[in-house]
């Protein structure tokens, strides 16, 4: 099975590309509120097929622990005045301990009590709330977050 840290850093960014243009399509039902694009690699993380594949759902429900967060977020900025992502981001940066990898346009950091081996955040570098609304042209201009390997 070819994992994605097999495939040249173009597939990558092809794959990254086509995944925001179908987030975009799908954006345009206005039956749909919520988009979730996962990968899972192997039955014991979920994956429901033997062969590597990532999966796009849509649904017309933002789901309750999605929400939640949402809200948390939003009572966060209320009551700090700032964006708690924003200061995730300042705090695993000052600590350095699971900032994975940043580039000028994201930051990848290992989740402070992850829910299951090797959750990994990618953060925005600047306010970005949509994946999909990330700049084709700043995507080219800069090295994908996921384009690390030598």
């Amino acid at each position: 099975m070819t994992t994605i840290t097999a495939v040249s850093s173009d597939v990558v960014r092809s794959m990254l590309f086509a995944y925001r243009a179908r987030m975009r399509d799908l954006k345009k039902d206005r039956r749909l509120v919520y988009g979730l694009l996962f990968k899972n690699v192997g039955m014991r993380a979920g994956a429901s097929l033997a062969h590597n594949h990532s999966q796009l759902i849509a649904t017309p429900v933002v789901p309750a622990i999605v929400q939640q967060e949402i809200d948390g977020a939003r009572r966060f900025l209320e009551y700090r005045g700032r964006c708690i992502y924003c200061d995730i981001l300042r705090q695993e940066r000052s600590d350095g301990k699971r900032l994975v990898l940043e580039t000028r346009e994201f930051a990848a950091v290992s989740a402070y009590a992850s829910r299951f081996p090797f959750e990994t955040w990618i953060l925005p570098t600047r306010h970005i709330s949509h994946f999909e609304d990330h700049e084709r042209r700043r995507a080219r201009r800069r090295s994908p977050m996921c384009c690390f390997r030598s």
